[in-house]
């Protein structure tokens, strides 16, 4: 396990936080300060990071929806602020102004540490191997094939060198906690879910103690099973991945085998109408799951791009009717993951998924988007 940079501070000293190297997995990370909430982010092209802003606005939400769970835990809570703080009004950490005045100065040295204590020691050893490695007969390199990677090595990273950043905030006691590690990308070929019973409690807000609730589910991921979808044990109707958002294409017109126009035509705009009349994307109700950063983007884009979102929970009964044209699922780690089968646990047959068109079209324009909103901090 390679360290990761650890950044850690009381409320009352967040411009001072204790830094470290530590070889310290996410979920014992989160799993230290149980009674609190997180978020985990991602950077892009390393200098920045993906949907910031809303992540912050989740560290906002979350701790209030925790601390306003009963009134004694409100009181605890504002006990405990007066004497670590010296004052009474805490609305402040509600606001994701304060946390981002915190936090993005956090972002920016824990990456400077991050490239100098990890990345670049990483390098060194690499080159340290390969100089030990019989050396090669020399062949012809194309200048224009390694301008990118060029570019990309220049400030001592390449293009595999992103970052997961978690931040962990909790109440009792009152600490600020960020952790950074390498990112690792999910395959995006041939890759399953798991249906399986389950609810998560309170799941408009990202609670510390649901990443050791979800474990036993998370014994069910092993290649090429990617994520385990919750539904309903009463209505057979899907909610969210256990750290996903998900969601389901079905035709307009059940049906209609074919699309009325050719899809091979040289025009996006022809193309983008005709899946547009063709498809609609379902998800479950925004107030009963916990809306993922990706999934406000692929939110976003199909409201610019005039593609219809039915918010109602996907049933298991369209999936066996072979309604569901498309599947894919969200995350800050995954973007937009295109689903090829659905398992159902305890039925031993999958269910094989069409490659969905309109999947695809949403997939490349996340991706355009999230590059285009990152928040750049180096």
């Amino acid at each position: 396990m390679e360290p990761s940079v650890v950044f850690e501070a009381g409320w009352d000293n967040l411009e001072k936080p204790k830094t470290s190297l530590e070889k310290l997995s996410y979920d014992n990370f989160i799993l230290k300060c149980p009674n609190g909430i997180y978020t985990s982010a991602r950077t892009i092209d390393f200098s920045g990071v993906i949907s910031l802003d809303s992540h912050l606005n989740r560290l906002a939400k979350s701790l209030s929806v925790l601390i306003n769970l009963s009134p004694e835990k409100k009181a605890s809570f504002a006990g405990k602020y007066k004497e670590v703080m010296g004052k009474d009004d805490f609305d402040e950490c509600f606001d994701p102004g304060f946390w981002e005045k915190a936090l993005v100065p956090w972002i920016r040295d824990g990456l400077i540490k991050f490239k100098e204590e990890v990345l670049l020691k990483r390098e060194s050893a690499v080159d340290e191997k390969e100089s030990e490695a019989p050396v090669p007969k020399k062949i012809k390199v194309d200048p224009e094939s390694t301008k990118n990677q060029s570019s990309a090595l220049c400030n001592g990273t390449n293009l595999l060198s992103e970052v997961k950043i978690s931040f962990s905030i909790s109440v009792d006691p009152l600490l600020v906690r960020m952790h950074m590690t390498k990112f690792t990308a999910f395959s995006k070929n041939n890759q399953e879910i798991m249906l399986a019973r389950g609810i998560r409690d309170n799941p408009t807000a990202k609670y510390s103690q649901w990443v050791e609730d979800r474990k036993p589910l998370e014994e069910m991921i092993s290649p090429p099973i990617n994520e385990v979808v919750l539904y309903s044990h009463t209505s057979f109707a899907c909610t969210e991945g256990i750290s996903s958002n998900f969601f389901v294409v079905e035709r307009k017109i059940p049906d209609e085998d074919n699309l009325s126009h050719d899809l091979n035509s040289t025009s996006e705009e022809e193309n983008l109408s005709d899946l547009i009349d063709t498809y609609r994307v379902v998800t479950s109700p925004t107030e009963k799951v916990l809306i993922g950063t990706i999934m406000q983007v692929v939110l976003k884009v199909c409201k610019e791009d005039g593609i219809e979102v039915s918010y109602r929970e996907p049933s298991i009964s369209d999936l066996q009717t072979d309604r569901w044209e498309g599947v894919f699922i969200t995350s800050t780690s995954r973007l937009v993951l295109p689903i090829v089968a659905v398992n159902i646990r305890n039925i031993k047959n999958k269910i094989g998924i069409n490659n969905c068109p309109l999947v695809e079209h949403i997939r490349k324009r996340v991706t355009e988007q999230v590059r285009l909103d990152s928040y750049k901090v180096l």
